[in-house]
């Protein structure tokens, strides 16, 4: 399931009530702090978009999560910069190669493990719940609030997969995270 819109239009990752300035549903403000609306939405503007964009999203989620087998295990993929912001409360500091957020448990130390092995055995740098712990995250907690659902929020720091200043792909990069992330959901299949 896949939003069909950006971020900067809708946060299907936010709580649908979340009008708080800066990251809510509706991004006013980037990580920076810089404003990235030309004016301020009214609440028919921001009605309609939520119509349009986030109200499908969960519909289509919903429809996902009643049709599929259980158990099931839902993952929920994020990019993050590589070094933190003001807004996210590690400015400047280096992040990890990969965040593995959870917040208060929304999937098993089993599947953590997997993940986290995965990754460490590979080269990567990996982090629980640091920068970010899936806690603000809705579809992390949406998720595995179902009966035999477990949900993990997977940051991958763009670093990895991209030049952060002229947005060049890292092709290979790309294969070789796919594959890692291919590993795991094929050991998470047989739990």
């Amino acid at each position: 399931v896949r939003a069909t819109s950006s971020r900067f239009v809708v946060d299907v990752n936010r709580e649908r009530d979340d009008l708080s300035k800066g990251q809510g549903v509706i991004i006013t403000e980037a990580w920076t702090g810089e404003k990235v609306l030309a004016k301020e939405l009214s609440t028919e503007e921001i009605e309609s978009r939520l119509k349009e964009f986030y109200d499908p999203f969960y519909e289509s989620l919903d429809e996902f999560l009643e049709k599929e087998k259980k158990p099931l295990f839902v993952l929920d993929g994020h990019s993050m910069d590589s070094t933190g912001s003001e807004a996210s409360g590690d400015s400047g500091k280096e992040r990890p190669d990969i965040c593995i957020a959870i917040s208060n448990g929304t999937a098993s130390q089993e599947i953590i493990s997997l993940f986290e092995k995965e990754f460490l055995s590979n080269g990567y740098s990996v982090e629980i719940n640091n920068p970010y712990s899936g806690k603000r995250g809705k579809i992390l907690h949406y998720c595995s609030s179902r009966d035999q659902t477990q949900a993990l929020e997977l940051e991958i720091n763009k670093r990895i997969y991209m030049d952060e200043e002229t947005f060049e792909l890292k092709e290979k990069n790309i294969e070789k995270i796919h594959s890692l992330i291919a590993n795991v959901i094929k050991e998470v299949q047989k739990l």
